[in-house]
């Protein structure tokens, strides 16, 4: 038996911290990432019970590779659970915002939450079990005036959701 495992993004504050502490009670071995060694590993310390903190830069594609290589197979037996928290907002009149920060946003809220998905997903389909979890806003949905960036990351991680949804739906028989 394979113990099962909660990988949970943006980690040490916030929902994060909550979601490793609530996995941790449901018995999950929690994988606590953040973007440095010190956070990650300061949350896993908190809360025990085998919980790991695993350090990822959202923003570096090396790092989210690796992450990825990690799920597809240090981790490929005993995940169960991937949920995609991490969240940074840099507000401002999208016409003020620098090219850093408009990327800075998108890596973290939505191209790293895809990749880490897509590497999650054959080993959830494989085995029949496997949660996807991610934490969008109202800001997705309603516009949000000198949060452009953050609405449009959000608004895409919702519809990328919906699409995986429907992509894997006939696989799953309580699937809507």
């Amino acid at each position: 038996m394979t113990q099962k495992t909660a990988l949970i993004t943006g980690a040490a504050s916030g929902i994060g911290a909550e979601l490793c502490q609530r996995f941790n009670t449901l018995g999950y071995r929690v994988i606590a990432m953040d973007r440095t060694t010190e956070l990650a590993e300061s949350v896993a310390t908190g809360i025990g019970g085998g919980a790991v903190g695993v350090a990822c830069d959202l923003t570096e594609p090396t790092s989210v590779s690796d992450i990825c290589g990690s799920i597809t197979t240090d981790w490929a037996e005993d995940l169960q659970v991937l949920t995609c928290n991490a969240g940074i907002i840099t507000p401002g009149n999208v016409v003020d915002q620098s090219p850093a920060a408009i990327d800075v946003q998108l890596a973290v809220m939505l191209q790293s939450p895809i990749h880490f998905m897509r590497a999650a997903l054959p080993q959830f389909l494989k085995r029949d079990r496997g949660h996807i979890m991610a934490t969008v806003s109202l800001g997705g949905v309603v516009a949000m005036p000198t949060s452009a960036t953050y609405s449009a990351a959000k608004a895409g991680l919702r519809a990328f959701l919906a699409s995986v949804n429907a992509e894997v739906s006939g696989r799953y028989p309580d699937a809507p």
